[in-house]
């Protein structure tokens, strides 16, 4: 992952850590173009949480990233 992939990753998990923490669900929306990293960033938060015993889900339109 590149340095703006690792912020928004980072971010995320942080964001997970508060609501296991506290209770209260969080969003995080990340935008960007195509070739931007969302879908780099989603699987490694899938990987991490799996990892952590969560249930986590990936939900894409297109069908490239569930083939992976």
């Amino acid at each position: 992952m590149n340095d703006d992939q690792k912020l928004v990753y980072e971010t995320a998990l942080a964001l997970f850590d508060r609501t296991v923490e506290d209770g209260r669900k969080q969003v995080l929306i990340v935008r960007g173009g195509p070739g931007t990293g969302k879908t780099v960033v989603a699987i490694n938060l899938l990987v991490e949480l799996t990892r952590r015993g969560m249930l986590a889900q990936f939900v894409s339109r297109n069908a490239a990233p569930c083939a992976v």
